[in-house]
C-alpha cells in the first residue's frame, strides 16, 4: 500500500480499504485491506483477494485507498493503484 497523505500516522493505521472502480468510473465494490500475513502481507503491509468472477470484465480497474489510524485521522488516496486483466489466449 502506498503510504498514506499527511493526516494519518502509516505506524499507527488502524484500518484500510480499497474501493475498486472500472476504467468508465463505475464502482464495483469495496474490499478491506488486512495486515494478517494471509494475504501476502505483513508487518504494516495492508493486502486483499480480491476474486474474479464470471461477471468480471477484461479491462483496466482501479483502487482507490482509504486509511484510519488509531486516532480516528482518515486519509484516501484516489486511484492509488491500477490493474489491467488480459483475456488468456489458449
Amino acid at each position: 500500500m502506498t503510504p498514506p497523505p499527511c493526516g494519518v500516522s502509516c505506524k499507527e493505521v488502524k484500518s484500510a480499504s480499497t474501493y475498486i472502480k472500472n476504467s468508465s468510473g463505475a464502482a464495483l465494490r469495496w474490499l478491506t485491506l488486512y495486515d494478517n500475513g494471509y494475504n501476502g502481507d505483513g508487518n504494516g503491509t495492508y493486502g486483499a483477494k480480491w476474486k474474479f468472477n464470471a461477471n468480471t470484465k477484461i479491462g483496466t480497474y482501479y483502487f482507490t485507498i482509504q486509511a484510519t489510524d488509531k486516532n480516528g485521522n482518515t486519509a484516501t488516496l484516489n486511484n492509488a493503484a491500477k490493474t489491467t486483466l488480459y483475456q488468456k489466449k489458449y
